[in-house]
């Protein structure tokens, strides 16, 4: 038996339940002035916590200056998809632009179709034509989110949509009795996810989250959970 690798995942949860009993949880209203749908503040981004990281190569990959981006919609594209689909089960169910195409978790096209596939929602999700493949900030950005979020068993199997918006940045819609709004913002999704696992296990369950109007995890060290008026 490994006693090391024991003993590091325990410090590791002990370092992490400590972290989450520290998160501030606060309760805010946001009104507009002609009581319309309310803004959500930019913020400052939280502090990091260690989790399984990432591949290096893939992190750079919005580095690299050899690109070609160009619109999903143009017809070279849709042709090139068409003739160049992967096998495979998909994970997600790309809507972009009224046409619907499944990806798998690496945002690759693939030909089957999946009812249960997470919906990604984006006009920001751009076609590289010398890879050609998925490609830009947005693309690494949601292999990113899937990745970290599929370390926690109370988040991924949850999330029935993944929506990244021009100006708030990433969000996810978690099942439940009803779907709650998760706002995310940008970067940082590895300690995001470990903040939003710690929540849903101390809360997950009571009616303040229950009943709750959306999530907001872009406050520096703070949960901000938007209360229904």
């Amino acid at each position: 038996m490994d006693f090391l690798h024991i003993g590091k995942k325990i410090l590791a949860y002990l370092a992490a339940t400590l972290l989450g009993l520290n998160c501030t949880f606060l309760l805010l209203n946001y009104h507009s002035a002609d009581g319309g749908k309310e803004s959500i503040p930019s913020v400052d981004e939280m502090i990091p916590e260690p989790v399984q990281k990432l591949p290096h190569t893939l992190k750079s990959l919005s580095k690299s200056p050899d690109r070609d981006l160009v619109s999903l919609s143009l017809p070279v594209v849709q042709e090139y998809i068409a003739g160049h689909l992967q096998t495979g089960t998909p994970v997600l169910r790309l809507v972009y632009q009224d046409k619907i195409y499944y990806l798998n978790k690496d945002l690759e096209f693939v030909s089957d179709s999946a009812t249960d596939a997470i919906v990604l929602t984006s006009e920001q999700i751009q076609f590289d034509l010398k890879s050609k493949t998925l490609a830009g900030k947005s693309v690494e950005d949601t292999i990113e989110l899937i990745h970290y979020a599929e370390q926690y068993h109370n988040i991924y199997p949850r999330i029935s949509e993944i929506h990244i918006d021009p100006e708030i940045g990433w969000m996810l819609y978690l099942n439940g009795e009803r779907l709650l709004p998760i706002v995310l913002g940008r970067k940082e999704f590895e300690k995001k996810m470990l903040y939003l696992t710690h929540l849903l296990d101390q809360l997950g369950q009571t009616e303040l989250l229950s009943t709750a109007k959306f999530v907001d995890l872009r406050f520096k060290d703070n949960v901000i959970i938007k209360k229904n008026t």
